[in-house]
C-alpha cells in the first residue's frame, strides 16, 4: 500500500532507518504503528481504571506489593524496548 508522508515524517523515518536500528523503512513504520496501538490500549486501560476509582472500585495494596508490581512493569518495558530495537 503506497503511503504519502509529509517531509518531516519522511525525514524521521529515513533517519531512524539510517541509524541501523531497523532493517527497513517499513520496519520503522510497522514499529511506530504498533507502539501507537499499544499506547492507545494503555490509555484506554488507564481511563477504565480512573473510572473505576471514581466509582469507588479500588483495592488497597501494601508498599512492597506495589514495588514488586512496579519492578515487573519496568522489566517488561525494558524487554519490549530491547525487542523494538532488535538488539
Amino acid at each position: 500500500m503506497p503511503l504519502s508522508l509529509n517531509p518531516e515524517i519522511e525525514s524521521l523515518v529515513d533517519s531512524l532507518y539510517r541509524s541501523g536500528r531497523f532493517s527497513s523503512r517499513d520496519e520503522v513504520l510497522d514499529t511506530a504503528l504498533r507502539l501507537l496501538q499499544e499506547r492507545h490500549e494503555l490509555e484506554d486501560k488507564l481511563l477504565t481504571g480512573l473510572q473505576q476509582l471514581k466509582a469507588g472500585k479500588s483495592n488497597i495494596y501494601e508498599v512492597d506489593e506495589f514495588d514488586r508490581f512496579r519492578a515487573d512493569v519496568v522489566r517488561v518495558a525494558e524487554e519490549r524496548r530491547m525487542g523494538v530495537s532488535g538488539k
